[in-house]
């Protein structure tokens, strides 16, 4: 039977919650805190209908409920929180891990496709993915795409929303490997995304706003990014050619002023005119190999923009401007050679993610489209 969304336990209840699937553990209560209040955005900077919200209450109930997904979900906050503190791998964090993995590999002999067993390689795949383990990652990945397709005629509310979860996490690891996502009937089609939708709903946002915490100058340079992918769409890379020299012009602007603007709004433009040298970078040495001229230091741009973004919280670009930092990371994504840098700027945004789009997924389809229309010209 399908648990009810509206008889979902509350956070504080899940937290200080006694009993456990498995015998107690001292760790175990500031895992499932660190899991439910640090590993996503807090509960006051998500959509009502997000994933984000499907994973605090559901994925969180079943937790508490299941060995295997219990086991599952204490290995996603314990490998959080090695990233953090730079310990890749703890004892903690491969004990929870190799606990999900029996129990796991028990419940498919038995041909136990449950939300608990995919949920619960779903966790081994992204977990994996951020600790740069790419080739574990993409194991997990193709044992859950054959749960999935044991899994096909599973349905409600609950499998809905996973699927979700997990058409977010697939998307994103196929842009790390820069592979087309896997053929199955839950990835969803970006065969009606726009490479300029992104940027588009950015500026839009930004612009609706009575005030921003982006400078005019900025703002100008995202526009002038927004107008060349628009001209730019469905036309051939000569056309391009073309229009790129006459279009990039207005990018190049005298740096804007950011006197009386706080740190976290100076840092923000800073990524956004970082992300816009990165974007013409990528066209410059695309169309035009030969030039004698020097072309923009990407890899000097991409090591700063990296450096900018341990001094923001996830929540000040949620708070601000959410599309703009998507697009400044998948503007940086595309500009990377090898999955192990691209995995940095698709994990960093995916809480983000996770918190604004539902099942839907229209933001990171939006981010994957474009992503797919950068990446070709690299």
């Amino acid at each position: 039977m399908e648990l009810s969304k509206t008889s979902m336990p509350a956070l504080s209840e899940l937290q200080f919650k006694p009993q456990y699937p498995i015998p107690d553990g001292k760790h175990f209560p500031y895992l499932i805190h660190h899991y439910c209040e640090t590993s996503f955005l807090p509960t006051t900077h998500r959509e009502q209908n997000s994933l984000t919200a499907h994973l605090h209450t559901v994925w969180m109930h079943r937790a508490m409920l299941d060995p295997c997904l219990f086991h599952g979900t204490l290995f996603c906050a314990s490998a959080h929180l090695d990233y953090f503190h730079s310990t890749p791998h703890s004892p903690r964090t491969l004990y929870h891990q190799s606990q999900a993995l029996k129990l796991v590999r028990e419940r498919l002999k038995g041909n136990d496709v449950s939300y608990e067993a995919a949920a619960t390689v779903l966790a081994l795949i992204y977990y994996n993915m951020s600790a740069y383990n790419t080739e574990s990652a993409l194991i997990h990945r193709n044992g859950l795409l054959k749960i999935l397709a044991l899994n096909q005629h599973k349905s409600g509310p609950d499998f809905e929303s996973l699927n979700g979860v997990i058409n977010l996490i697939l998307l994103g690891f196929s842009i790390v490997l820069n592979q087309e996502p896997p053929s199955t009937r839950l990835v969803m089609s970006l065969a009606t995304i726009r490479p300029y939708n992104l940027l588009q709903r950015a500026i839009e946002r930004v612009t609706q706003r009575p005030t921003s915490i982006l400078t005019g100058a900025t703002i100008s340079q995202l526009r002038s990014v927004l107008d060349f992918i628009i001209k730019t769409d469905h036309v051939s890379t000569d056309d391009i050619s073309v229009r790129y020299t006459d279009d990039t012009k207005p990018m190049i602007m005298p740096e804007s002023s950011l006197v009386g603007y706080s740190q976290t709004a100076q840092n923000i433009n800073e990524c956004c005119d970082l992300a816009v040298d990165i974007f013409r970078s990528i066209f410059e040495i695309a169309l035009y190999p030969t030039s004698v001229q020097a072309p923009i230091d990407r890899t000097a741009a991409l090591k700063r923009l990296r450096s900018i973004f341990q001094k923001l919280d996830l929540t000040d670009w949620q708070k601000h401007v959410p599309e703009v930092y998507v697009w400044v990371c998948f503007t940086a994504a595309a500009a990377c050679s090898a999955p192990v840098e691209r995995i940095p700027y698709i994990t960093a945004p995916t809480p983000l993610l996770s918190a604004s789009d539902s099942v839907e997924l229209l933001l990171t389809r939006e981010a994957s489209g474009y992503f797919r229309w950068l990446v070709e010209f690299v």
